[in-house]
């Protein structure tokens, strides 16, 4: 009797569903993929790479950086942790069943004046075993709009968490393509870094032929040794350049900093700074900006808490 009368209320008061305004936003990709284990990197073990051998492209260090950035995991798992107190909450538009049992066995003394009892009365009671089971079953027809409440600021969270993930996947996208541009520079620095220390040391040995001969005097010599010892240092700082913009690198894809890549300076077309309508692109970064998203997801969020808060005192039936 008492199963069927939650099922006909719940059959008479639903559960509220999901709007389509309430659902996650479409287009936001917030799916974690799972590591192979024998992938994981391990530095200085010479595990292979799954990229070993191949000269990496711009796009294929971004899809690197998806996988394995553990930033956009947290955002991820963020975005899941809402999706769960939405379903938490929820739950109080159900009915709710419970049970309980219980065992107990006790033993007392009965302390009594003298003259209340007959001679030879006991004076313990038991020993007694106590079995109990209680069912208890709750249904809330109104509260006020307390529950609905609730929802809807679990729900504005769990959207400001999805725009969060967003906001990590599209900051790892950027940071790949700052660090990536950046080993590009360092590399062409190197390069041209090595190509003087090697007109500098054609220098030096032409400039000890000729004060071998006598054609020019020792100090000569002397400033192409200075040459040439400023583009050595030179060298080293490129080199360390581009070992700090490998490790930056590294770091935005989620890779082990001492990790060895290689990748393609051969950049794709890019669009002219002076062909970008600024007014347009600010509109435009107002309109779809997911931190600007979360941030009115947050503000709906607390308006429903407060919301809440001000119909707890109402009746619940």
């Amino acid at each position: 009797m008492l199963l069927s009368m939650l099922f006909l209320l719940t059959v008479l008061f639903p559960v509220p569903t999901e709007s389509a305004e309430n659902k996650p936003s479409a287009g936001i990709d917030v799916t974690v993929i799972p590591l192979n284990p024998s992938s994981r990197l391990k530095a200085g073990n010479g595990a292979s790479l799954p990229f070993d051998g191949r000269t990496l492209s711009l796009d294929e260090c971004v899809n690197i950086a998806l996988e394995r950035n553990p930033t956009g995991r947290i955002a991820a798992e963020n975005v899941n942790i809402a999706g769960e107190n939405v379903g938490e909450t929820r739950s109080a538009f159900s009915p709710q069943l419970g049970m309980n049992a219980g065992y107990g066995r006790w033993q007392k003394h009965a302390f009594l004046p003298d003259g209340l009892t007959r001679p030879g009365t006991p004076t313990i009671i038991g020993p007694t075993d106590d079995w109990t089971f209680g069912v208890m079953a709750q249904y809330t027809l109104f509260d006020g709009g307390e529950r609905t409440a609730r929802l809807d600021a679990a729900t504005a969270n769990r959207e400001a968490a999805i725009n969060n993930a967003e906001t990590a996947r599209m900051d790892i996208i950027l940071n790949v393509h700052i660090a990536y541009y950046t080993l590009i520079g360092a590399m062409e620095v190197q390069s041209v870094a090595e190509g003087n220390l090697e007109r500098t040391k054609e220098h030096l040995s032409l400039a000890d032929e000729l004060e071998i001969e006598g054609a020019v005097p020792h100090l000569d010599v002397v400033r192409a040794e200075v040459v040439k010892a400023d583009a050595e240092l030179a060298l080293v700082k490129a080199r360390n350049a581009v070992r700090v913009s490998r490790g930056n690198l590294n770091t935005a894809m989620g890779l082990p900093v001492e990790t060895e890549i290689s990748v393609s300076t051969e950049s794709g077309p890019t669009e002219n700074p002076e062909n970008i309508d600024i007014s347009a692109s600010l509109e435009n970064a107002v309109g779809n900006r997911p931190e600007l998203a979360a941030a009115r997801m947050r503000v709906d969020s607390a308006a429903g808490n407060i919301d809440a808060a001000k119909k707890i005192g109402r009746a619940h039936v």
